[in-house]
């Protein structure tokens, strides 16, 4: 459930003139994040390392000059997925990680070419780049360039966070015996869910004092508490996520709600990672619903739990501060 809210606030991002929210998830998402990006205007699955390389190529000599688009390019306004990371070569990973840390895409001048001017050589990122991430935990290689990917996407996204285990084992022993525990219709028509997305993720919206406060004082206690925990880029993260969540509802001024629900999914991936709280524990998400309304209904009363819990740590952890 957090993978698919995540991928859900990343495409709505995807047309609003700024980079878009890019995804970093972990775990088995392959299905999940392949069946999401279809769900764009414009997608494109790089399923191989033979982009080479993954910006593209300028080449100029005395009578032309042309470029070739790589995949960081070409979904520009949609979605690039590449599937699971540690399957590409270093090289093209240092590539795809460089572009959306800068947030920009610079081409590769062509060996042999005449010299070209810099100014055509690198482009905004517009372009939502999607990724998953199998790591063996044992492995501390692994481990460590999890924390590099981390540092660069801002957040992770965990597929099995939303996952009850009672329910889950609740629908499999209903549809081993002939029932069904999920709705057999969707409540929106695929095709009108791709067209919603396409009309909100174009909306401008601006941040509310009060969400970029929010965001802030949770980044500042957070960092104060668990320094190890937040990269720098969590900010802009949260940001982008607080004004999608604001898109998703026709509003064109992210509100405070929106950064409490942008910050709800931060803290479940860090509550994940690096383990709760000590000064004061998060609500946990508490979904175990197979009706969609009934869900909703229940999350909201999460939501609402997690705000007090928000402004009584921020308290705390800054009060905590100014003692020391």
């Amino acid at each position: 459930m957090q993978l698919k809210t995540g991928l859900l606030l990343s495409l709505a991002s995807t047309q609003c003139g700024k980079c878009p929210t890019p995804v970093l998830a972990l775990g088995e998402c392959a299905s999940i994040m392949s069946a999401a990006a279809r769900l764009s205007v414009r997608s494109l699955f790089a399923t191989s390392s033979l982009w080479t390389p993954p910006a593209g190529i300028v080449c100029l000599d005395e009578e032309s000059a042309w470029l070739e688009a790589g995949p960081l390019l070409l979904p520009s306004y949609g979605v690039l997925y590449i599937g699971n990371l540690p399957k590409f070569g270093s090289k093209f990973l240092s590539q795809i990680t460089a572009a959306v840390d800068s947030e920009l895409v610079t081409l590769q001048q062509k060996p042999g070419s005449c010299s070209v001017d810099p100014k055509i050589l690198t482009y905004p990122l517009k372009s939502a780049v999607w990724t998953h991430w199998k790591c063996n935990q044992y492995v501390w290689q692994d481990m460590h360039q999890l924390r590099t990917l981390i540092d660069v996407f801002g957040m992770p996204f965990i597929s099995e966070i939303g996952c009850d285990d009672e329910t889950i084992s609740s629908c499999v022993i209903q549809n081993a015996t002939g029932q069904t525990c999920y709705e057999r219709q969707r409540i929106i028509p695929e095709n009108d869910f791709r067209e919603f997305l396409g009309i909100i993720s174009s909306e401008q919206v601006e941040m509310s004092e009060e969400a970029s406060s929010l965001i802030r004082n949770y980044f500042v206690a957070s960092r104060r508490e668990r320094p190890d925990s937040l990269p720098i880029k969590a900010v802009k993260v949260l940001t982008a996520m607080c004004e999608s969540h604001a898109r998703l509802s026709f509003r064109n001024m992210a509100t405070y709600e929106d950064a409490v629900a942008s910050i709800f999914l931060y803290e479940e991936s860090v509550v994940t990672l690096f383990g709760k709280s000590l000064i004061l524990e998060a609500p946990r998400r508490c979904c175990n619903s197979n009706n969609s309304y009934e869900l909703a209904k229940q999350m909201d009363s999460t939501l609402a739990s997690f705000s007090d819990w928000l402004e009584s740590y921020i308290a705390t952890v800054n009060c905590s501060g100014l003692l020391q």
